[in-house]
């Protein structure tokens, strides 16, 4: 649940955290993770299927990621789209 006070972007962070990178797909062009996952976190708008999220990491560089889901509402499937392959680049993410 967010909690009072609390900004999309440390939810993104929380739901990024839930997620394991399994498969190529997941380092070269898209980060899914389950949608319970989305929906604890992460609300987009009602009629809206996107929404660009700043993360700052540990290291305070700051990251914009696009939340993306599909308009199937029992099952969006929420990924992580822009700016995600360039955050695993640059922190030389592997799969598993």
């Amino acid at each position: 649940m967010p909690v009072k006070g609390e900004r999309p972007a440390e939810r993104l962070v929380q739901a990024i955290n839930c997620c394991q990178i399994n498969n190529r797909t997941d380092v070269r062009v898209r980060l899914s993770f389950p949608t319970a996952t989305t929906r604890e976190h992460l609300k987009v708008e009602e009629g809206r299927q996107m929404m660009d999220l700043e993360v700052r990491d540990k290291d305070t560089m700051t990251w914009t990621f696009r939340l993306y889901t599909r308009k199937n509402e029992g099952h969006p499937k929420p990924v992580l789209s822009k700016g995600w392959v360039e955050f695993v680049k640059r922190k030389k993410q592997r799969v598993g």
